[in-house]
């Protein structure tokens, strides 16, 4: 998120406008704000705005034969460092003494890795920018800053090379590293979408349309255009990053193709905003100017603010929170954009020499090292309000309720298999030699297919059931109707594959979470579209002369870890107050979804199976025993919850109980 300045280019206030506008839409993301599910892409702006200002200051200095290394990251390590540091300072007493046990290694391992500027490195191995725990990160954001240097790193060197050794193919190559970072960004995210996310390779490319953007405005020609299309283009950049902000989600596949919207509507802006275009001037206004000017302090600050907040409340804080929040980070902002950013960047070290500057910054990193391994010192652990308050209770309790945490996320990778002919297979893979031998061994086989839900399931089921011949075909975040982009074409591969199993096929039990069955505008509205299109898959299948039975989506706690432990084993009362009342709505809605499903289900030859009716939850005991955690976030099961909970559905599977149609 870094700004710089350019010593060939005119200052540009609309650039700082623009800044604005992007921090601004990945603030309101991150607070959860209506209409803002892709603001994340403003961070794809700041990669062009940098791209375009720091790309033009290093070709513009290696033509001149004036580009300095040393200087390059001396200018760089001053605009980054001393700010970064000093809220990882600010925010690690905090850490401290209000992260829960299980979040502070995590905070002292991000410390270490923002250190090295290979923060996005860390959250990718993490549970990504999307995971179900993320908006807890406090340092999350950090990854963009890795990924900007990462590039820098590497991008002088090659610009110094090219010039050197092949200056007239310099823009070519830029062209063709472009299309590659590209189209690798968009194949990746379509099976990798994490690596997509954080990793440089998928993200160079934005970087880059930034400096072949510096390389054609410097050329002069590029504004000889007329000036009704110099309004329209800046109109059209303008509405494409509106556009973005609102109708992304994290189901977009950004940064792929599609992330070519919004970062070629920021650069459209940045070739030909200026004073003379009614956007320009719109984004010249002092408010815009101002934010943009203080932006990457705005970006360091509102992101551990959020964070804290949320781990602070047991509730998700809300909207005037995080207005309030809001108000907070831009007084900061204020603050340390005034006497600590720009002091250090534009005074207290003019003619200080570059090599003691890079010097400095190594051992501010070496110090940031040190304190995150503090972190790290597992008595560190005993001295979190977090820590103390689970032990008021039962330290017994907090280990298990750790562990069953832990091993339910452990098992969403690891499904169970016995070896034999109860097993998870993938499309991709599937075994049909195997699948021939335990027909014969068993007799048909029972398929499971669906969603992370469907996977639940199985995991519930396959250890426990006395049928021997189970097969799971489930992949998380994949379904008929509104599935994800690296899901591909795994439905019509599965109706492929029974056409030839048909016969060695007793059923399919198809499930999914609720979620994706409503309507995305209004969550509180069965989606008749959604629950059509699954309803005529199901069918086709039926078609195949294949049984198949639809287990209804079942009903949630929509609750989070912390707040079951809180409400269930240290403040009982705040159940029944809060709790008890959330869950009773998730089962209303889980009721209206039922029967919108039962009457779409009249034309279909697809057996329905309530499973919620029949496991039947009583909500005080079915959420923890605090030594044990049924659910391992607000929708999921934990190991312990998968075999609590499969003891109530076995009866299902083997003797096909539960119909209701």
């Amino acid at each position: 998120m870094s700004q710089a300045g350019n010593h060939q280019l005119k200052y540009r206030p609309d650039i700082d406008g623009l800044r604005s506008i992007a921090v601004g839409i990945v603030i309101l993301f991150h607070a959860g704000a209506s209409g803002f599910s892709g603001g994340y892409i403003g961070v794809d702006v700041f990669f062009v705005i940098s791209g375009f200002l720091i790309g033009s200051i290093i070709h513009n200095k290696v033509e001149a034969g004036t580009f300095r290394i040393t200087e390059f990251y001396e200018r760089r390590f001053r605009r980054i460092l001393p700010i970064l540091f000093f809220i990882v300072l600010v925010f690690t007493p905090l850490a401290w003494h209000l992260l829960p046990p299980s979040h502070i290694e995590g905070y002292a391992k991000a410390i270490m890795a923002i250190s090295m500027f290979g923060s996005n490195i860390y959250f990718y191995n993490q549970s990504g920018y999307f995971g179900t725990q993320i908006e807890m990160e406090p340092l999350i954001h950090t990854w963009s800053l890795s990924v900007e240097e990462q590039f820098y790193v590497v991008y002088p060197l090659l610009i110094i090379f090219l010039h050197r050794y092949l200056p007239k193919q310099q823009t070519a190559a830029l062209l063709g590293l472009f299309v590659i970072s590209l189209g690798a960004a968009h194949f990746e995210v379509l099976s990798k979408p994490d690596s997509a996310f954080f990793l440089l390779p998928f993200r160079a490319w934005e970087l880059l349309l930034g400096t072949l953007g510096a390389i054609v405005y410097d050329c002069g020609k590029i504004q000889n255009i007329p000036y009704w299309l110099k309004q329209l283009l800046c109109w059209l950049g303008l509405s494409a990053i509106a556009a973005c902000t609102y109708y992304l989600d994290k189901d977009s596949r950004v940064p792929g193709l599609t992330g070519l919207i919004p970062t070629v509507g920021a650069l459209a802006i940045v070739l030909y905003g200026g004073s003379s275009t009614t956007v320009g001037r719109l984004l010249s206004l002092k408010p815009f100017v101002t934010l943009g000017l203080m932006s990457y302090s705005i970006y360091l600050w509102h992101q551990p603010l959020f964070a804290f907040a949320r781990h602070y409340a047991v509730f998700e804080p809300t909207g005037e929170a995080f207005a309030a929040l809001t108000v907070l980070t831009l007084v900061l902002s204020y603050l340390s954009w005034r006497f600590i950013e720009n002091p250090i960047r534009h005074r207290l070290h003019k003619g200080a020499r570059a090599s003691r500057v890079v010097s400095v910054g190594a051992l501010a990193s070496i110090v940031m090292i040190a304190i995150g391994g503090i972190h790290l010192i597992p008595a560190g652990e005993s001295r979190s309000v977090a820590s103390v308050m689970f032990q008021t209770f039962s330290s017994t309790a907090e280990l298990n309720f750790k562990k069953a945490s832990d091993q339910a996320l452990e098992r969403a990778g690891n499904l169970y298999d016995n070896k034999d002919c109860i097993y998870h297979d993938t499309i991709d893979r599937f075994d049909q030699k195997r699948f021939g031998t335990c027909s014969k061994k068993y007799g048909p086989a029972t398929i499971l297919i669906g969603d992370s839900h469907a996977r639940d399931l199985y995991q519930a089921l396959a250890p426990q059931t006395q049928l021997r011949f189970v097969v799971s075909l489930v992949k998380g975040g994949c379904r008929p109707a509104k599935t994800r982009p690296y899901c591909g074409d795994h439905y019509s591969r599965i109706k492929l594959l029974l056409t030839e199993l048909v016969d060695s096929t007793d059923q399919v039990i198809y499930t999914q979470t609720a979620e994706w069955l409503f309507d995305l505008e209004d969550n509180s509205r069965p989606d008749l579209a959604a629950i059509n299109k699954t309803f005529e898959y199901l069918g086709s299948l039926t078609e195949l002369g294949v049984p198949v039975r639809f287990w209804l989506p079942r009903s949630e706690p929509g609750l989070t870890k912390r707040q079951v432990y809180y409400m269930q084993c240290l403040q009982p009362e705040s159940l029944k107050s809060k709790g008890l009342k959330k869950i009773e709505l998730q089962a209303t809605k889980s009721k209206e979804l039922n029967s919108a499903l039962i009457n779409s289900s009249k034309v279909y030859p697809v057996k329905l199976v309530e499973i919620s009716r029949l496991l039947d939850f009583d909500w005080q005991k079915d959420l923890t025993d605090c030594k044990q955690l049924y659910w391992s976030n607000e929708s999921h099961w934990s190991s312990a919850g998968e075999m609590r909970f499969g003891k109530r559905l076995i009866s299902l599977l083997e003797k096909r109980e539960g119909d209701i149609k």
